[in-house]
């Protein structure tokens, strides 16, 4: 799939709910965000996982840098 501009960035979907490929409603996407600017607002309705591939920033939760990875569960972020 090509990259996008969209709120949140530059994406692209490596695996969306509409591939043959994807597993359920899941979907996994690359975003990149330019030094010195942010990602847009957004809510999931499921858990959110993130790996940094290089530079460093933060989610809601705490910083995270380079080869950092987290898993956002839905308890985590008051979802229901």
């Amino acid at each position: 799939m090509p990259w996008e501009m969209s709120r949140q960035g530059l994406l692209k979907h490596l695996l969306n709910g509409a591939d043959e490929h994807a597993h359920g409603d899941g979907g996994c996407y690359m975003q990149i965000i330019p030094p010195g600017s942010r990602s847009g607002r957004h809510r999931h309705l499921a858990e959110e996982c993130l790996y940094v591939v290089e530079g460093r920033g933060y989610d809601l939760h705490q910083d995270c840098g380079r080869g950092d990875h987290r898993h956002v569960s839905l308890d985590a972020t008051g979802a229901r």
